[in-house]
């Protein structure tokens, strides 16, 4: 009983805790985006900008495409590019942590629906751009500029090189919940690799999607078109923890179903000792409810000594697990509510059929076996 208790607390936090990262705020919109793979075959290719956009052009003038971008990494997975070298030209010291260096186009933002606080967004063609930079409010800071409103239009040393801030957008998670929100800085580039296209869509994913497919063809015939839907990937992160809930659910399960058949097996035994007692009890007055009362007192004692011991045991060791999260769900009262609710029905289910069956026998019979 004090495994199952245990086991049901862990379930139900580890439960929550994926819910809680699902459904978590990002910052973000992730859905109705559709990314694929950059095509391999123009890797080498000084026109590989220049074929994307043919690309996307004829692809946005679909009724279900929003807007569509080429980035060097997609939300879900860590930014490549990291620089330690980047610095305000009017201060003596750099900044003093990595910042991820994302590339992006003109897209990006439209396509997953961030909020511009303060400046513009990069604009085509390309070389307008080319030596500006957009930056997350936390590199706004970092640079202690405390208004997105002050950055714009400062210059900042990215590795030795000098670009010019024109705009801020807020601070989003491009990782799971298990880190915390990094700042980010995003120049104006083609992906230097293969990158990802992505594309917000609107209506039928599946028409929409055929639809691409031929236009890829077109630009693309020597690539097969890889895809995937950005919500599903970015949540692809918690799959370690989903298989950790099926795992605890399903020990939760069995170890419900041992407590009970042995919880039935000792009320059995129990009522069988007390034969003679409860004859005797029944010929002085007592009746079926006081009977069943007293059986389920006596166990109801160890079960509660149980529950008492197991709850602060499974809050310490998921509290211990939560901390490998940068950010967790509350601990709330009501999972030890609920596990108690579960703890209570399954000894009233063992308990009441045996000892009603012991409760109805006639108390004659009962003293006379004894």
């Amino acid at each position: 009983f004090f495994t199952s208790v245990f086991l049901v607390i862990c379930s139900l936090l580890v439960a929550k805790q994926i819910r809680f990262m699902q459904k978590a705020e990002l910052g973000i919109d992730l859905e109705q985006v559709v990314v694929i793979n950059g095509a391999a075959s123009t890797h080498s290719d000084p026109l590989r900008r220049e074929h994307f956009l043919m690309f996307r052009d004829e692809v946005c003038q679909l009724a279900g495409v929003v807007s569509g971008t080429a980035s060097m990494n997609v939300p879900g997975q860590p930014v490549r590019y990291r620089n330690s070298n980047v610095a305000r030209p009017d201060r003596q010291s750099n900044v003093m942590q990595e910042v991820p260096v994302g590339q992006i186009d003109d897209g990006y933002l439209e396509t997953y629906n961030l909020k511009l606080l303060a400046g513009r967004n990069f604009g085509q063609p390309f070389r307008n751009d080319s030596a500006n930079v957009l930056i997350s409010e936390s590199v706004a800071r970092l640079l202690e500029y405390p208004l997105p409103e002050e950055a714009i239009n400062r210059q900042v040393l990215l590795g030795g090189e000098l670009f010019t801030i024109i705009g801020v957008v807020n601070d989003f998670h491009h990782e799971g919940l298990k880190k915390p929100a990094e700042p980010i800085l995003f120049p104006h580039a083609h992906p230097f690799e293969f990158g990802y296209y992505s594309f917000r869509i609107k209506g039928s994913a599946e028409q929409i999607v055929k639809q691409l497919q031929t236009i890829w063809g077109k630009h693309y015939p020597n690539d097969p078109m890889d895809y995937f839907f950005s919500d599903e990937y970015f949540n692809r992160q918690y799959n370690d923890e989903k298989r950790l809930g099926m795992i605890l659910s399903a020990f939760t399960l069995f170890a419900i179903i041992v407590a009970s058949l042995g919880l039935y097996g000792l009320v059995s035994f129990f009522a069988q000792q007390r034969t003679k007692e409860i004859g005797i009890r029944k010929v002085n007055g007592a009746t079926v409810l006081d009977i069943i009362v007293l059986i389920f007192r006596f166990f109801f004692r160890y079960e509660m000594a149980a529950f008492v011991l197991a709850c602060p045991l499974a809050w310490f060791f998921m509290n211990l697990w939560l901390q490998g999260f940068a950010y967790q769900t509350p601990v709330n009262g009501w999972i030890f509510l609920l596990t108690g609710a579960i703890a209570l029905l399954i000894s009233v289910i063992s308990v009441l059929s045996q000892s009603y069956r012991a409760a109805i026998k006639n108390p004659v019979e009962a003293l006379r076996w004894e």
